[in-house]
C-alpha cells in the first residue's frame, strides 16, 4: 500500500489517481471512475514524475491534486 493510500484511509478523504491516457495525464477517482482530464502531456513532465504516473500516482485530496495541476500546467 502506498503512503498516499495510507494517508487517505487515515483521514477518510477522497483518493485520486493520476494515470496516462492518450499521452496526457487523466484523473480518476479511487474506485477507477473517470474524474477529469488535463492538458498536461506526460512526456513534458520530469522523468521521475512520468514514472510515478505510469505506475498510477495517487494523491490524497483535492488540495494535493490542485497543487500538482498548478505545478505542471503552463
Amino acid at each position: 500500500i502506498t503512503q498516499a493510500k495510507e494517508e487517505c484511509f487515515e483521514e477518510n478523504e477522497q483518493l485520486y489517481m493520476l494515470y496516462p491516457m492518450y499521452g496526457e495525464v487523466w484523473i480518476y477517482e479511487s474506485d477507477g471512475s473517470f474524474y477529469d482530464y488535463t492538458e498536461i502531456m506526460l512526456y513534458d513532465l520530469p522523468q521521475n514524475i512520468q514514472t510515478e504516473i505510469l505506475n498510477r500516482r495517487y494523491v490524497v485530496n483535492l488540495e494535493q491534486l490542485f497543487e500538482f495541476l498548478n505545478t505542471y500546467t503552463s
